[in-house]
């Protein structure tokens, strides 16, 4: 069979051709390039060394994604606390509101009352 390689080329490959096993074509990232190597014997060097750069770069990205990951989970922890406090502040702000308005019920209610018994 023909196999597709990286400058939009064809290569015949020899050798055990039922061996040859493609991923489904979902399963493909967009703009994937198959590499096909037909050594039994081991992967040659320019597969070792694609191989290496990838895993090289898949470390970097696990390392990205952890100090991303540390990031977010420290900023959430901060969120928190924020909304700890605003909370707080909410509750005493409501129960200061709350003392006033009674205060000014009462201060109502015995204008109303004395002024009542001045009649």
């Amino acid at each position: 069979p023909d196999i597709p390689r990286p400058g939009n080329g064809f290569k015949w490959q020899d050798g055990a051709n039922n061996l040859l096993v493609l991923p489904e074509p979902w399963d493909v990232p967009e703009g994937g390039v198959f590499m096909a190597d037909d050594d039994f014997g081991g992967v040659t060097r320019e597969a070792q060394t694609q191989l290496a750069v990838k895993l090289i770069s898949t470390e970097k990205e696990k390392v990205q994604l952890r100090v991303e990951a540390n990031k977010a989970k420290e900023m959430t922890k901060a969120a928190l606390q924020e909304l700890l406090v605003a909370r707080e502040e909410l509750n005493n702000a409501q129960e200061k509101l709350a003392a006033y308005e009674g205060n000014v019920q009462t201060a109502f209610n015995g204008q109303l009352n004395g002024g009542a018994n001045q009649r």
